[in-house]
């Protein structure tokens, strides 16, 4: 998603939520459906992609991918829509849609910005961001990888070199140690189970590469 998209989700959004309330404001509300209640413990809620909506994450493999010439990207994220800074602005829409729980991504090139080196105040700030979260009634669900990496992780092989898994745990264990008590719930990668999904579409280009490789 490109900073621009993203810009314009936020805008689509706070507009749903005007147009919610506008019955209300007007004393027109409908009246109100018979719905079954949802299951105790059932979480409701939206989900961003830190790279695609905090932007500026200057230290990841996606960022230089989309700055170097040529580049597959059509458009660079850059600010994309700010919510490194306006993350409580996006808590807000949530929580005025009625929402209970909020997924949102912790980056590891921000974490571990060169390899071995942790930022304290990077933790800090996800910290900040976790506790705005459950102030807002939303129960933060994090993603610790969201398909991008640190960029010195990537010039070393990405997950393809042997001691990766090692490297990504400690990363983890960082996170945890730190945020974990601010958590409701944590998955480590996004989509894990997206060559699956790929392959159950054949008809696509991805899934047609997967059953021939097969």
């Amino acid at each position: 998603m490109s900073g621009g998209d993203a810009i314009a989700r936020r805008a689509l959004i706070q507009g749903a939520v005007g147009a919610a309330a506008a019955p209300v404001l007007l004393g027109n509300a409908p009246a109100p459906a018979r719905r079954k209640p949802a299951p105790k413990g059932f979480l409701w809620g939206a989900a961003i992609s830190a790279h695609q909506s905090e932007g500026n994450n200057t230290n990841s493999d996606a960022w230089l991918a989309e700055n170097i010439e040529p580049t597959l990207f059509k458009e660079r994220s850059g600010d994309a829509c700010d919510s490194y800074h306006r993350y409580d602005q996006d808590f807000a829409l949530a929580q005025q849609l009625g929402l209970n729980c909020y997924r949102l991504g912790i980056e590891w090139a921000r974490i571990e910005p060169s390899e071995g080196h942790f930022s304290n105040a990077e933790l800090d700030h996800y910290a900040r961001v976790l506790t705005a979260c459950r102030a807002r009634g939303l129960a933060p669900v994090v993603t610790l990888s969201h398909f991008t990496v640190p960029l010195w992780f990537a010039k070393r092989g990405g997950f393809e070199v042997a001691d990766a898994p090692q490297l990504f745990a400690r990363y983890c264990a960082k996170v945890a140690e730190r945020l974990g008590g601010l958590m409701h719930l944590v998955t480590t990668f996004n989509e894990a189970n997206i060559g699956l999904l790929v392959s159950l579409f054949p008809q696509s280009e991805a899934g047609a590469k997967l059953q021939r490789a097969a």
